[in-house]
This record gives C-alpha cells, sequence and structure tokens, in this order.
C-alpha cells in the first residue's frame, strides 16, 4: 500500500487563487474579449458590431490593470522590501 503526498501549504494557496473572484473576472474578461473579437472579424458590420467595437476597446483598456493586478495579488504584492543584489 502507498502512502498519498499532502499537498504542500504554497500548493493549495495557489489552488485557491484560481477560485478567487479576481481570477474569475479575468478569465471572463478573457473570454469577453476573445468572444466580441471574432465576433467583430468575422461577422458583418452593423450597429451591433459597431456596438461590440465600443464595447471591445473598453473592455480592452480595462483588461491590462486587472490582469497585472490579479498578477501582484497572486506573487504576495509589494516588492518594496525586496534586496537587489549588489555587484
Amino acid at each position: 500500500m502507498t502512502a498519498q503526498s499532502q499537498p504542500s501549504s504554497a500548493q493549495s494557496s495557489r489552488a485557491l487563487e484560481w477560485g478567487s473572484q479576481l481570477s474569475i473576472f479575468v478569465g471572463g474578461l478573457l473570454c469577453f474579449e476573445a468572444i466580441t473579437g471574432l465576433w467583430i472579424w468575422l461577422l458583418p458590420f452593423s450597429v451591433s458590431s459597431q456596438v461590440s467595437v465600443l464595447v471591445h476597446t473598453a473592455a480592452g483598456i480595462l483588461f491590462p490593470g486587472a490582469v497585472s493586478w490579479s498578477i501582484r495579488g497572486a506573487t504576495g504584492g509589494s516588492t518594496a522590501g525586496a534586496r537587489s543584489p549588489t555587484i
């Protein structure tokens, strides 16, 4: 009979981060950007496509901020206490 290994606390905290509301929001925003981008590219240009361009652009402006906030939260936040290597 073999013993099953228990996940470390670092692994379990990473798994919890994937379930956070911010990660879900960023994933949903990425899916929205992909769907509206395909819509703009493949469908004929109409009023609904024009509205989609505006919403897609607004979401695209917010996306880098949301991703960087998500990454910053996942890596533990500020690097103010980090020391730079000396030569």
